[in-house]
């Protein structure tokens, strides 16, 4: 079977995706077994292909194709495009079990979400992937120094893309994947005051398997190499100290990257770097997830599953502002906010992290980070 990736511009047989997945240890090349030149993953450089949207944009198309220097338009157009490429792939290994689409116009002009949500699959027991377009008035922050309009009404604008993905079998990982682009106009004059990036990835095992991990960690860190190669460590280091549960004392997952504000060396730089970590979203899992998911498990790995979910799921309610604020605001969207939470989880009265060496050694690796490559 071939599957093609309009996303990433060329064609990739599973026989690869298998190589890729059976040789995660091997070092080097993770990048490469998608792209096959530095190209494949460069900045939007032919024209999006319409066709392969999951659903008509938030932002009329023709205003999209026609306004591709626009930075909003530009990350709107690598959204959508990511958003059909990521549902084709995973729904490749659900076989008949397709994603449900669904498109809201918020009465905001310029806001709405597209939603592709797939559950109690064979292989996902739940998994989403939404693009969204908000628009919201908002005061001039202070941030933007004495001489930024002051006292001044501006319009923030949001594009943005989020997902999770939460497998049925403990050996395969959960994956969060959340990239999205700001900016800050003038109310009056519609004038650009700021733009940025912010957004990351990161992975939560169940079962700790430590060439998947390494394989996920070297895939992110070629793919910051190619901009600057001191780069991967730091978003590393904020990736840990973002999804961090401070009431258990432990990190969500096992890391990834995140950037906060990130709007140079230009802003045009910026967007080639987020490109690429969007692009790169599958090659880092999609091995993984074909390694793993035939692989045998047990009921003790199920309910070590479960209850690892349970942190998810307090993380997500007590200690990410971006769910408690979206909660709060949401209205009758309250479940789109919800999305990321797991569909089951478990709770023990004592969670014992050494009731087995699997638990155990996952647990180690959660509360103290590694460097995985």
């Amino acid at each position: 079977v071939t599957v093609h990736s309009s996303f990433l511009s060329v064609s990739v047989s599973r026989a690869k995706l298998l190589t890729a997945a059976v040789s995660l240890g091997a070092g080097g090349g993770a990048v490469l077994a998608y792209c096959s030149h530095r190209s494949a993953c460069a900045a939007l450089s032919l024209a999006p292909d319409c066709t392969q949207f999951v659903a008509e944009p938030i932002t009329n198309l023709e205003t999209l194709l026609k306004n591709q220097d626009d930075m909003r338009r530009k990350m709107e157009l690598l959204v959508l495009t990511a958003q059909g490429d990521v549902v084709r792939e995973l729904e490749q290994f659900e076989g008949t079990k397709t994603f449900r689409v669904t498109r809201c116009i918020d009465s905001n002009e310029g806001s709405g979400v597209i939603s592709c949500v797939i559950g109690d699959g064979d292989v996902f027991e739940a998994a989403h992937v939404t693009v969204s377009v908000s628009t919201n008035d908002t005061d001039v922050p202070s941030w933007l120094g004495p001489n930024a309009l002051q006292g001044h009404r501006a319009t923030l604008q949001t594009i943005c893309l989020d997902s999770a993905i939460h497998p049925r079998n403990p050996n395969i990982p959960t994956l969060y994947f959340n990239y999205k682009y700001l900016e800050l106009r003038d109310k009056a004059s519609n004038k650009v005051l700021s733009g940025w990036f912010e957004g990351g990835t990161d992975i939560v095992p169940y079962i700790l398997h430590q060439d998947d991990i390494r394989h996920y960690h070297r895939t992110l860190k070629e793919t910051c190499d190619l901009h600057d190669s001191t780069l991967y460590p730091v978003l590393k280091k904020e990736c840990d100290r973002r999804f961090f549960i401070q009431h258990r004392q432990e990190h969500r997952g096992l890391g990834g990257i995140y950037m906060n504000r990130i709007d140079g060396p230009s802003l045009q730089d910026a967007f080639h770097l987020i490109s690429d970590c969007v692009r790169v979203v599958l090659p880092s899992y999609l091995p993984i997830l074909d390694k793993n998911r035939e692989r045998g498990y047990s009921y003790s790995d199920r309910d070590l599953q479960l209850k690892r979910r349970g942190r998810l799921v307090e993380f997500s309610l007590m200690c990410d502002d971006n769910v408690k604020s979206g909660i709060n605001s949401a209205g009758d969207k309250t479940d789109n906010v919800l999305a990321s939470l797991p569909p089951n989880a478990r709770w023990h009265h004592v969670l014992d992290s050494h009731t087995s060496p699997k638990s155990s050694t996952l647990h180690e690796a959660l509360r103290t980070p590694r460097e995985w490559v």
